[in-house]
């Protein structure tokens, strides 16, 4: 039953009654619209009552107009005639019916008698009486309705709760909504403020297309205006409202109710309804529309919410298994609750069997936690903790790291535990220590050299000069001893230097697998003594690169040497595998060789500094513990990297990895350069002027001693300053100059020369011991001129003059 049918149905009853005590003829009602200031005939009893059969008063307002103006009754006696002849020969009263001092409409009645005007207070109590009854029964009737309403609205909300999609939502809204108020025509919105608009979600009465063209203009409209304001807004003659015109247009809305939905401040929407009869809507409509409306927002905000947080743990879910690290959620007695992919791939197992597991029992196969365990400390402390651990089941190192799960108290319930491996982390940064290591060691190594070279360059030089003389042969035998003594101590020096990693490695076309092959030669008579097998396991398809042999050859012998002694030493092993292989990686073409051998393991607090200067588990006086460092720094000197790997209970590889540096063009240009060189033959005349410019005096002595015994002739300098008067009054052939000296240095001697005597800054050869220093290196590369690092022999100074003399 409607609004408007149960309101008829208490008017009908009581308008009933009164005709029956009254003995009236019969009666109607009329209802006063304060809204539209209109009388309307709402209900009626007893005989025909057309319009016209009451007869208008002398003011020619209907009865019941003059009735309601003057709030008074209002009679109008039968005229003379026969009361048989029905209504117009009847006596007529309208009583104003009033509740609370407000008019709620107009009783009248058709009575067979006259009226007297006595009888006009009983009438005016009767229409009181009447209207305060009848306004307390509406009352009542609507209270009834409005609780059948707002249980009937709390159905309706209750069985929404569980709708968790917000169209899905508000398409049950929109149809619940149409059982709690009647409504010809409606349309729900969704209300978006960027850009601004107001979208048809759910509608009745309308067309698809309908719906949208009528929310196109609806933004500057009555929902627009509810939107924005965010207030309701009832129009009850939509004809008379230019602002709701568009609704009469469509379908002929006479009127409307416009409600926002509103979650605090923010508009969510509007609920736009229409009827087909002026004034349908009444204000207890609008209060349950906005009791409805209220309650939707809750329901969307709850939905949007849901959505929301769906999405954002379905984010988290993605990041959480996107990271590298292998991450685990722990509770309070450290059971495995949550694990990402990561950890998943990382321990090699199904995450289910992983969820419910304790820490300790996954991670280290014990009854507890281990020694150190930082969750433990974390959730003592409710702070964050770490350690590093090397976990051999796993295969490698790793770093530990645990935050707490904190309540709403602040205490850990819980604990996140993060995985990192620093394998290769901690590989690179043992590199990295190795090599500062080598470059602290380096400078001390290089400063000792520098200062050995002078000397021993005059004891290498005097012991050739001597030699070339008349001697008995003891003496001589005894001056090729020094000799050999002193190239050993010139090796050993050059090996220092090498170790500092301040040699630059001399360029020239190697083929490895020759190159291994010669070096494997070197040792075949002693390993085979030893029963030791090598096998050789080489790539035929390896290119030639640009490097110097020596220092390779050098690099491999030790290898072979340290694997031969630690077999020997140990009793164990009888075969050293090599292999050869080329490699394409992003970087580029790189070369692979490696070293095995099935003698003993090497511990790997060992393998950790096997490559530190001057570390060796020999005993003392069978090693130096350089042969290792001085290889790792001729492998960085070649671009290349070396490294051992060691397993528990198998022999040691030591790899050694290269970068192929040049093309074959390259190579070949390579080759025709060192063929070259290697057919330079020192030439000397005896009409040649040398300059030698030295501090050292030993050193200046042995020079001019050695090209004046070949009949060269010689000056000498002990300065820079010396030698710059020297050359503006003769021409030299050749200047021989040391770089640092007091005073002025070979360094600016030369740039004097570029400026003063151009001609003989291009006949200068320098040498020096100080090639460790950047600053010499980079004055050398600038110059261009040949130099030759100490110690040398006359004979390699001979071959430098060759290079300034031959065009």
């Amino acid at each position: 039953m409607t609004q408007e049918q149960d309101e008829k149905s208490v008017i009908a009853g009581a308008l009933h009654t009164v005709v029956e005590v009254l003995s009236a003829q019969g009666g109607r009602f009329f209802r006063w619209n304060e809204r539209s200031h209109q009388l309307t005939l709402f209900s009626q009893v007893g005989c025909c009552l057309e319009d016209g059969c009451v007869p208008k008063t002398t003011t020619d307002l209907s009865l019941e107009e003059a009735a309601l103006r003057s709030k008074e009754p209002v009679f109008l006696n039968a005229p003379p005639g026969d009361p048989d002849d029905g209504p117009r020969h009847c006596s007529w009263v309208a009583v104003p019916l009033v509740s609370n001092g407000q008019p709620i409409g107009v009783l009248t009645l058709c009575l067979q008698k006259g009226i007297a005007a006595k009888d006009k207070s009983l009438f005016n109590a009767l229409g009181h009486q009447i209207g305060t009854r009848l306004e307390a029964a509406l009352l009542m009737r609507s209270a009834s309705r409005r609780t059948e309403r707002v249980a009937a609205l709390g159905d309706v909300l209750r069985g929404l709760v569980a709708i968790t999609d917000p169209d899905e939502l508000i398409q049950h809204l929109w149809t619940d909504l149409q059982q709690v108020v009647p409504f010809d025509q409606g349309i729900f919105y969704r209300y978006h403020t960027e850009p601004e608009r107001l979208d048809p979600v759910a509608w009745k009465g309308f067309t698809s297309e309908e719906a949208h063209q009528i929310s196109e203009r609806s933004l500057d409209r009555h929902p627009g205006q509810a939107a924005r304001r965010k207030q309701a807004i009832l129009s009850g003659d939509t004809e008379a409202d230019e602002r709701i015109r568009y609704f009469r247009v469509m379908k002929r809305s006479a009127s409307c109710l416009q409600v926002p939905i509103l979650d605090g401040q923010r508009c969510l929407g509007v609920i736009g309804l229409g009827s087909n009869r002026k004034y349908a809507f009444s204000e207890e409509d609008l209060a349950v529309v906005t009791a409805f409306a209220d309650s939707a927002a809750v329901a969307i905000r709850n939905a949007e919410m849901f959505q929301q947080n769906r999405t954002i743990k379905e984010q988290w879910e993605a990041v959480f298994h996107a990271i590298s690290d292998g991450i685990s959620i722990h509770d309070r007695k450290f059971h495995i609750v949550q694990a990402n992919q990561a950890l998943v791939d990382l321990l090699g197992m199904p995450r289910e069997e992983i969820i419910g597991q304790t820490c300790y029992e996954l991670f280290h196969h014990c009854d507890g936690p281990i020694p150190g365990c930082p969750l433990v400390s974390t959730l003592d402390s409710a702070a964050p903790s770490s350690m590093e651990l090397e976990e051999p089941a796993l295969g490698g190192i790793f770093n530990i790291r645990t935050y707490p799960v904190m309540d709403n108290d602040r205490k850990p319930v819980g604990g996140v535990h993060i995985v990192h491996d620093i394998t290769e982390e901690k590989r690179i940064q043992s590199q990295m220590m190795q090599m500062e290591k080598l470059s602290a060691i380096g400078e001390l190594v290089s400063g000792v050299a520098h200062e050995l070279n002078n000397p021993l360059t005059a004891i290498l030089g005097y012991s050739q000069l001597l030699q070339s003389r008349d001697l008995d042969e003891n003496t001589r035998n005894d001056l090729k001893r020094i000799e050999q003594q002193a190239q050993r101590s010139a090796r050993i020096i050059q090996n220092l230097l090498t170790f500092a990693r301040q040699h630059e490695p001399r360029q020239e076309p190697v083929e490895i697998n020759d190159l291994l092959l010669r070096t494997i030669a070197l040792k075949s008579y002693e390993l085979r003594t030893e029963n030791i097998e090598v096998v050789t396991e080489f790539a035929s398809d390896l290119p030639p690169l640009l490097a110097d042999p020596y220092q390779l050859q050098q690099v491999f012998l030790n290898l072979i040497n340290n694997a031969h002694q630690a077999m020997v030493e140990a009793h164990r092993g009888k075969k050293i595998v090599v292999r050869t292989e080329a490699l394409e990686t992003p970087k580029g073409r790189r070369m692979r060789i490696s070293f095995y051998d099935d003698g003993p393991s090497i511990p790997s607090s060992v393998a950790s500094r096997i490559f530190d200067p001057f570390f060796t588990t020999k005993e003392v006086g069978k090693g130096t513990g350089l042969g290792l460092s001085i290889s790792y720094g001729i492998i960085q000197e070649h671009k290349g990297n070396i490294w051992v790997e060691t397993p528990p209970g198998d022999g040691p590889t030591f790899t050694v990895d290269l970068p192929v540096l040049e093309t074959r063009s390259r190579v070949e240009d390579a080759l025709v350069i060192a063929q070259s060189e290697a057919d330079l033959i020192p030439e000397t005349t005896s009409n040649q002027h040398i300059l030698i410019v030295e501090d050292e005096d030993s050193l200046r002595a042995l020079l001019v001693e050695s090209f004046s015994y070949n009949g060269q002739q010689v000056d000498s300098a002990s300065n820079g300053v010396e030698a710059m008067h020297r050359m503006i009054s003769v021409d030299y052939d050749c200047i021989i100059s040391d770089i640092k000296m007091p005073g002025m240095s070979g360094v600016d001697l030369f740039r004097w020369a570029v400026n003063e005597r151009p001609e003989m800054a291009d006949r200068m050869i320098f040498i020096t011991g100080d090639i460790v220093n950047q600053q010499t290196k980079d004055f050398l590369d600038h110059a261009g001129q040949p130099y030759l690092p100490k110690p040398f022999s006359v004979e390699d100074l001979y071959r430098a003059m060759e290079k300034i003399w031959k065009p």
